[in-house]
């Protein structure tokens, strides 16, 4: 996203904006997007174009977290002062789609202002594609000039199918500096379960046909934190969407996963379980290798353990 503007330096200071998915956007300035390490070293950095202009960053552990709740992105900006005479910017980027599957596409827009009438000011417009495999146009958001005024609140829906698609977004708009604005763009995996408590999605990186995870609404980092009844109610959960995949997928099999800390290969610090439903010469997804231990050595960890 770039600030097109002729403000001076001590103006530009004054410009106060969200940045909703840091992974997206380019900026024009002499502070890079600053990573969880150095988050707050940047937000204190006092440079004109510096990382003080926005009022707040979505994390690397967020946008992981993003990922693992189905987004494919979740992007945008929103400005709560004046920014004159322009916010341009825009980018493509592919994703993968391993199985037929819905999306949900989320467009918001309220108070951009249309910028045109000035020389040095492209013309105001917001545009949003997602192209499918073979190139062509799967779906279309375009407003310009004063349509962009209007506020767009769209959810809808889009079947996708096995290979690389991409999406597109494109902008230049103004803001009046009273209104807060609010630009938004998401394309989500819909859910293949959903209660109060309890959110299932398939994996966008899956080891197998099917692959899924269970994600408690609330946050537990791993199974050391999540209350009984929830740990409960995960296991009846996994037993009956583990019935559903034998019956509709026609899995020969299926594994149950659950990282617990960086070391076992937990990836994403809130808790989340894995089920696999598992196919002839599928590969080998799980693998140890056995140890012949002791037998003291067994009856002292055993000791450990239950004493």
């Amino acid at each position: 996203m770039r600030l097109s503007t002729n403000q001076t330096s001590a103006e530009k200071t004054s410009v106060t904006a969200k940045l909703i998915d840091p992974f997206i956007w380019e900026f024009s300035s002499d502070t890079d997007i600053p990573s969880a390490e150095n988050e707050e070293e940047q937000i204190t950095d006092d440079s004109p174009l510096s990382a003080q202009m926005y009022d707040s960053y979505r994390t690397y552990e967020q946008t992981k977290a993003d990922i693992q709740n189905g987004y494919i992105v979740n992007t945008g900006a929103s400005f709560s002062e004046r920014v004159m005479p322009t916010v341009t910017g825009g980018g493509g980027v592919s994703f993968y789609v391993n199985h037929d599957n819905t999306i949900d596409i989320s467009i918001i827009l309220k108070n951009l202002i249309d910028g045109t009438g000035h020389i040095w000011t492209p013309d105001s417009f917001v545009s949003f594609e997602v192209y499918d495999p073979s190139g062509k146009v799967a779906y279309s958001f375009y407003k310009e000039g004063a349509e962009i005024q209007d506020t767009v609140d769209i959810d809808t829906e889009l079947a996708v199918y096995p290979g690389e698609w991409r999406y597109n977004i494109n902008f230049a708009y103004t803001t009046n500096g009273t209104d807060p604005s609010d630009m938004r763009f998401a394309l989500k995996y819909k859910t293949i379960y959903e209660d109060d408590e309890f959110r299932v999605i398939l994996d966008l990186s899956p080891a197998t046909k099917g692959h899924a995870l269970i994600l408690p609404k609330n946050h537990y980092e791993n199974i050391y934190e999540l209350d009984e009844e929830s740990a409960a109610k995960i296991f009846v959960l996994a037993k009956d969407l583990s019935m559903k995949m034998k019956g509709k997928l026609k899995c020969e099999g299926l594994n149950i996963v659950q990282n617990n800390g960086e070391i076992a290969g937990q990836t994403v610090f809130h808790f989340h379980m894995h089920l696999l439903p598992r196919y002839k010469d599928d590969g080998e997804i799980l693998k140890y290798i056995p140890r012949n231990p002791d037998p003291k050595e067994l009856e002292q960890i055993r000791k450990t353990i239950t004493d």
